[in-house]
């Protein structure tokens, strides 16, 4: 059981970034273009 939720830990963990690199892009270029 330890194994399997430390594994779905680090699922959730890599889909959480995945889906928060492209919004930090955005609000970096967002940043530039306001500047």
């Amino acid at each position: 059981m330890r194994e399997l939720a430390t594994v779905s830990m680090l699922w959730a963990l890599s889909g959480v970034e995945s889906q928060l690199r492209p919004h930090m892009r955005v609000g970096q270029k967002m940043g530039l273009s306001r500047s």
